[in-house]
């Protein structure tokens, strides 16, 4: 049995928001949102990994920090939320830059990106997802960053960001994948999130 990610909420945070932290282990249901003391056991054995943590942050909305085996050699990144509360499915995404004007980790708004004058292409990539229905719909990552396993990181923070806001379900796909997307999930450490492709998708890139 592949392991799957369950998630401990450590405590709540202004604005409804949540610490959180994801845990590898196959001892309770992918996805499920688990109370700290039923989990205390598996949280205990040493086969169970943290994923990711969640923190407050003082200059973010929340702070991300990756598990120690988790996306070694992926670039320090930080995040910025731009919100699509108006589209249909309602929609987020999450861009990433590898600057050093934030601790790597930190998911911070619009409003704050706009004040540091950093252009737009200077990103490392970016994920969109429909937020009441935990799909991803787009991940790009900038062709300088690609094979670095800055899409992973990429879309570990956003599982996180997901959980971490209280919204419902757990991060997936729906099968329509690009080819190198196809390629991106096939390495990924938790395939039970990925169905098999249904669709073929066109590359995201110009041609």
């Amino acid at each position: 049995m592949a392991d799957g990610v369950f998630y401990v909420r450590d405590s709540e945070l202004p604005d409804g928001r949540w610490a959180v932290t994801a845990y590898s282990s196959t001892s309770f249901a992918e996805g499920e949102i688990v109370d700290a003391a039923a989990a205390a056991e598996a949280i205990a054995n040493p086969a169970t990994r943290v994923v990711w943590r969640t923190f407050e942050s003082e200059r973010g909305i929340i702070r991300i920090e990756r598990g120690a085996s988790e996306v070694p050699g992926a670039p320090n990144v930080w995040f910025v939320n731009v919100d699509e509360p108006k589209a249909r499915p309602k929609a987020t995404n999450l861009v990433g830059f590898a600057t050093d004007h934030f601790e790597p980790g930190t998911v911070v708004n619009r409003y704050q990106f706009a004040s540091l004058g950093l252009p737009n292409d200077e990103q490392v990539g970016a994920i969109r997802w429909y937020t009441e229905l935990a799909i991803v719909h787009q991940v790009f990552v900038a062709e300088e960053w690609r094979r670095r396993r800055a899409g992973s990181a990429i879309l570990y923070a956003a599982d996180a960001f997901h959980q971490s806001m209280g919204w419902p379900g757990t991060l997936k796909s729906d099968g329509r994948h690009t080819d190198l997307g196809q390629q991106f999930l096939a390495a990924q450490s938790y395939p039970a999130r990925f169905p098999t492709r249904t669709a073929v998708m066109p590359p995201m890139d110009p041609a």
